[in-house]
């Protein structure tokens, strides 16, 4: 059985008609005329579009075919040529079709030049492709020189053949060859060498920021570059690259960074200066106010011992004396409050032992604590800091939590120090985590960040909530305990 689309082959012995039926099937048209321009023969399977047989324009001239005698007329002009021995090629148009055409002389047997020989091969499709391509390529680039972006492509070299606009200080010309890297600051070379090497190993696409080189008299600019695969028969030949200009958005990140740590440093100063007031104001209640009652307390005690006689007046002294008790006790809480002492004087693992004990003795709270870190040269403001961190950590937990147990640690690293809290209560939620008017939380982050630590909240449904402060112990003092 024959295969599909098979073609009938004369038998080879006979040569002719072989001859005639290979020609007959070449995509082209050949053929021949004598000394006065007069076809002799035409063959080939281009002569099918043109609406013509196998020698059919046998007996006619060129003039006649193509419908004119003018000598200029690019046809028969190149077959003057060839009538005078000159061989010639041409591109040709007739009948909505396009030929590379070559004509040559056709000698006889003596030498003598009898007519011309000619083969034109149609190449209307490609010229259409071709058409269409580069149709394709000018609305491609025209589309692209109005983009928004910078848009490169570069070879495998990373070497830059297209760009749709002149760089900064670079004119197109100018950055034609160059490669990327020569562009771009050398902090950023390994990240674009691995960007453009994972690209072109999986066709993906990579995205990156890259700074400019550092010039005299010209501004830094940054770009967010977008690497993409360009194919060519079915393989990654060249990389597109899409940047935009992100200069502007990066100064304006600097400067809001650049506000938020003047800020963070004004709050850390104020907390500062704060936590002073707060331990003046102490002092001078724990101080010259209880001095003041403790001495209205001995007067009232020598009162007394002078009414021995009067027991209604005795009993309102004793009464008043138990008056004076609660407002001592009160003045000394209201002292502890504002600053305690122990802070101060045996550091911050004795004030949060401290804090936890009065804790425990006003509510259900049972502690567990784990303060193994050293804090003996531990900076007074962060000591101050973590020490009020873990007040707040312990008023939420009262206040929110229901919990019943909170186990505390202090343990240090090599150049951190890390407070955690654990309680067995609710949980804290994402929606409260993420609540803008949680100012208490945002006040631990604000805190922490003024010493350059971090805050961790992680909060289970049902099974408590861990708050982490890690703080670095750069901050020394030679503050030694006191005796």
């Amino acid at each position: 059985m024959a295969p599909l689309n098979a073609v009938a082959v004369p038998p080879r012995s006979d040569g002719e008609d072989l001859l005639h039926f290979l020609v007959d099937r070449v995509p082209a048209v050949l053929w021949s005329t004598d000394r006065n321009l007069r076809f002799t023969a035409s063959l080939g399977a281009g002569l099918a579009p043109l609406g013509l047989n196998r020698n059919q324009v046998i007996g006619m001239s060129l003039f006649e075919y193509f419908g004119t005698r003018d000598p200029a007329f690019p046809a028969i002009a190149k077959h003057f040529k060839a009538l005078e021995g000159h061989k010639s090629f041409f591109e040709f148009q007739w009948n909505d079709r396009v030929f590379h055409s070559r004509v040559e002389p056709m000698e006889g047997p003596d030498g003598e030049i009898t007519g011309v020989l000619g083969m034109a091969m149609d190449i209307t499709e490609r010229k259409r492709a071709e058409t269409a391509l580069q149709e394709s390529e000018s609305r491609w680039k025209a589309v692209v020189s109005q983009a928004p972006s910078l848009v490169m492509i570069l070879d495998r070299d990373a070497r830059i053949f297209y760009l749709n606009r002149p760089l900064r200080y670079l004119s197109i010309e100018g950055a034609m060859g160059h490669t990327t890297l020569e562009l771009i600051h050398p902090v950023y070379h390994t990240v674009v060498e691995e960007a453009h090497r994972r690209v072109f190993e999986t066709g993906g696409t990579e995205m990156f920021d890259v700074q400019t080189r550092i010039h005299a008299g010209r501004p830094v600019a940054w770009f967010r570059c977008r690497v993409g695969p360009l194919y060519r028969n079915g393989r990654i030949a060249n990389l597109i690259v899409m940047a935009t200009d992100i200069t502007e958005q990066k100064r304006a990140e600097e400067a809001l960074n650049n506000s938020l740590v003047r800020m963070r440093q004004l709050a850390a100063r104020l907390e500062s200066a704060r936590e002073e007031e707060r331990k003046r104001i102490a002092l001078d209640i724990h101080d010259r106010l209880g001095q003041a009652l403790t001495g209205l307390k001995l007067d009232l005690a020598s009162l007394a011992s002078r009414l021995s006689g009067d027991r209604e007046g005795r009993r309102r002294l004793r009464c008043t004396s138990r008056s004076l008790d609660d407002t001592i006790q009160t003045v000394r809480e209201i002292s502890t409050e504002l600053r305690p002492a122990i802070l101060d004087s045996l550091g911050l693992k004795a004030a949060i032992e401290w804090q936890a004990r009065e804790y425990q003795s006003r509510s259900k709270l049972r502690f567990r604590l784990d303060l193994s870190a050293d804090d003996d040269t531990l900076n007074p403001d962060l000591s101050a800091a973590l020490f009020r961190t873990f007040q707040e950590i312990l008023t939420n937990v009262a206040r929110h939590a229901r919990a019943r147990r909170v186990n505390v640690s202090l343990s240090s690293g090599p150049n951190r120090l890390t407070l955690t809290v654990a309680d067995d209560g609710k949980g804290i939620s994402q929606k409260a985590l993420s609540d803008p008017s949680s100012l208490g939380l945002l006040g631990m982050r604000e805190r922490a960040l003024a010493f350059g630590g971090t805050v961790d909240f992680r909060g289970r449904r049902g099974r408590g909530t861990t708050v982490a402060v890690s703080v670095p112990r750069s901050l020394k003092t030679n503050r030694k305990k006191s005796p």
